[in-house]
């Protein structure tokens, strides 16, 4: 990997901490006038990209975070949640702590408009076959079709 510039390390950094590339341009140095544009271009970046995957690794390793823990935890968040009726508050505690360790990415369009095999295939991409089967069980979800999942 090449040796990044200060300011593209600093949004990598910034970057880690919450997934938005807006917000990390702008505390990286970037004006907010360009942050947007330059977020999404950084993000586009080889050497970004393995800077960027190789902080979210060293998070998780940090803090021993699994994608079986993830769904472990889900599995007991989502029974408790179930309990107080407050399932959907609970899934997305759980998803952040998975999007914050690069487990999930942020998708910048409507999920709504994704169909459940785009779904399925974004969640295996990011998670794995396996774990995105375990989550789709977890959600109450039919089996993810697998040949739907490159």
């Amino acid at each position: 990997m090449t040796r990044l510039s200060a300011k593209r390390e600093a949004f990598c950094r910034e970057y880690t901490v919450d997934g938005n590339a807006t917000r990390a341009a702008v505390r990286a140095g970037y004006t907010e006038a360009s942050a947007k544009q330059q977020g999404c271009r950084l993000l586009t970046n080889d050497d970004v990209q393995a800077r960027v995957a190789d902080l979210q690794a060293e998070v998780a390793e940090r803090n021993r975070i699994t994608v079986d823990g993830q769904v472990g935890k889900l599995e007991k968040v989502l029974q408790r949640a179930m309990e107080l009726g407050q399932s959907a508050a609970a899934v997305q505690a759980v998803m952040g702590q998975s999007k914050h360790c690069g487990f999930l990415v942020d998708v910048h369009r409507d999920e709504r408009q994704m169909s459940d095999a785009q779904l399925r295939a974004t969640l295996a991409k990011h998670l794995g076959e396996d774990a995105t089967a375990q989550l789709m069980a977890k959600l109450g979800s039919s089996s993810p079709d697998r040949d739907t999942m490159h």
